[in-house]
């Protein structure tokens, strides 16, 4: 692994993204885990439930060898996204654009998919956001 500062994608157990968060931040390491609200029918009515925008997903600054480590040694199994012998990486640019979106509260019901629209496909505006 180099010795530089970037963001990496962690894996972890379904479901323990936010202990796993809660631990990487008790070791004092830079962490993000993008949190949007899904609305869900619950006995007649909508509640708001917090869900992570990238399941089993945690992004981690790693600014030495030594926090990656640290990163690797919470108690829940985690490991980091890799590609062949390279580490997953996210650019800052990308981190503060999701920062940036998951602050606006009226963000929710957020869903993200792999299929990337085709130029000259329509595609539908389903909410417009003015700010």
């Amino acid at each position: 692994m180099e010795n530089s500062t970037n963001w990496h994608v962690l894996y972890v157990e379904f479901g323990h993204e936010q202990k796993v968060f809660n631990e990487l931040l008790e070791k004092n390491l830079d962490c993000f885990l993008p949190m949007v609200f899904s609305v869900r029918q619950w006995k007649g009515r909508e509640i708001k439930l917090p869900a992570p925008l990238y399941p089993r997903y945690i992004f981690v600054n790693i600014k030495s060898k030594a926090d990656f480590h640290i990163a690797l040694s919470i108690d829940s199994e985690c490991s980091f996204l890799r590609f062949g012998d390279q580490y997953g990486r996210v650019s800052k640019n990308e981190i503060a654009q999701l920062k940036f979106m998951v602050a606006m509260n009226s963000v929710e019901d957020v869903q993200t998919n792999i299929q990337l629209p085709h130029v000259g496909n329509k595609l539908p505006i389903e909410r417009r956001i003015i700010c």
